[in-house]
């Protein structure tokens, strides 16, 4: 599922907005002739020569449903102007091609067993941008992202570990991006990482051209599925003051400077959230 239909699900969008987001997702998809990465990753770092460790004809990564902290945060309070300090952390669910899933035998997803698992975390600061009675959107987003290979699989959200404890395929410090977060604990994020040639782990990409990559995420604070258990993020602890939220994604790696994500779809998602809250109202 992608994410416009994953924020169509969330949000119980009216017809109108669920044909509004169906053509935002044919506008955004990669032409033929675009920034869009598409290649192969052998993660046999090692010297392992495990074809299973091979993934080829991909474009992006699928995240499962991982944890976002946001710390010190409250609907109530929050102003224009003020900082939002977050951390994530999540694993790949799957590799994708424009959309549909691509083999990768060796990918494990479970945090224990046998394979290698992809896992990424993320600490990021951004200004709240505006505050209405249905929530707040924020952008200026900064900070650092990373994605991990572990051919140990033992990533666990209930222990906070095994995240960040293997090898560092891309990183990013140089962060921008937006997002909207609803009153009533939906919200989606986008955020644009630029890759410096030495944030890229040599030999594994094919071709060796990722400059970049668009995450792109919808929240859930009441998917107590995911959240369940969870008591600290990155090593952060879960207090009263904060907001918890489970984060579902992908990772659109770029050949080019990233693009930001056009205003106006965080405008169709917030009227989206607005008609549901209203219907829920009623």
């Amino acid at each position: 599922m992608t994410v416009i239909n994953k924020l169509i699900a969330l949000t119980g969008l009216s017809l109108l907005s669920t044909s509004i987001f169906a053509s935002a997702a044919v506008i955004t998809s990669p032409p033929a002739s675009s920034p869009y990465w598409q290649g192969s990753a052998d993660y046999n770092t090692g010297g392992a020569n495990d074809p299973n460790m091979i993934v080829s004809n991909f474009d992006s990564y699928d995240f499962g449903a991982g944890a976002l902290l946001i710390k010190n945060f409250d609907f109530n309070s929050t102003q224009v102007g003020s900082t939002i300090h977050g951390y994530y952390q999540t694993y790949v669910n799957s590799h994708l091609l424009n959309g549909a899933g691509v083999p990768s035998s060796g990918l494990n997803t479970t945090g224990s067993g046998a394979g290698y698992e992809l896992t990424a975390t993320a600490e990021f600061m951004a200004e709240v941008t505006s505050v209405t009675s249905f929530g707040i959107t924020f952008g200026n987003v900064t900070g650092t992202t990373s994605l991990y290979l572990d051919d140990t699989p033992d990533y666990s959200f209930a222990n906070d570990s095994g995240f960040d404890d293997g090898i560092a395929l891309l990183t990013s410090d140089n962060l921008s991006g937006n997002g909207i977060v609803a009153s009533f604990g939906f919200g989606s994020t986008q955020t644009e990482l630029s890759f410096d040639p030495m944030d890229v782990k040599q030999n594994v990409y094919d071709p060796d051209t990722i400059t970049g990559a668009i995450a792109t995420f919808a929240l859930d604070a009441a998917n107590l599925t995911v959240l369940s258990g969870i008591t600290s993020v990155n090593g952060q602890p879960v207090t009263a003051n904060d907001v918890l939220f489970a984060a579902d994604g992908n990772l659109q790696l770029l050949s080019e400077v990233p693009l930001p994500l056009p205003a106006w779809l965080f405008g169709v998602a917030l009227i989206g959230w607005t008609y549901s809250a209203k219907k829920k109202a009623t």
